[in-house]
């Protein structure tokens, strides 16, 4: 954990609105249009987890910590998972760091 990445807190970025639909989990900006279907993105549970997780009150540790531990994984691979998925969100704008 020697990463200064992984002290990073995220806040949620609110033109974003994240949405369980049936068995199938998305995150749509509502200020893009609407029928803009490139810019509506599904997510696995993880993901959806890792979304559910993002506030100012956690870190990225945290977060993966807690992954790793609900989903029954080895931490290098939470880890990982965790992060190619912050920078997805990222480069998005999804999320802000805070």
């Amino acid at each position: 954990m020697n990463n200064p990445d992984m002290k990073i807190r995220y806040r949620k970025n609110d033109i974003f609105v994240f949405r369980k639909i049936e068995e199938e989990y998305i995150l749509v900006p509502v200020r893009k249009i609407a029928s803009d279907v490139s810019s509506i993105f599904s997510i696995n549970p993880v993901g959806s987890k890792i979304w559910e997780l993002i506030s100012p009150a956690k870190t990225v540790s945290e977060i993966i910590a807690i992954i790793a531990d609900e989903f029954e994984v080895d931490k290098a691979i939470a880890e990982k998972d965790t992060l190619r998925f912050i920078k997805k969100l990222k480069a998005v704008q999804a999320i802000i760091r805070i």
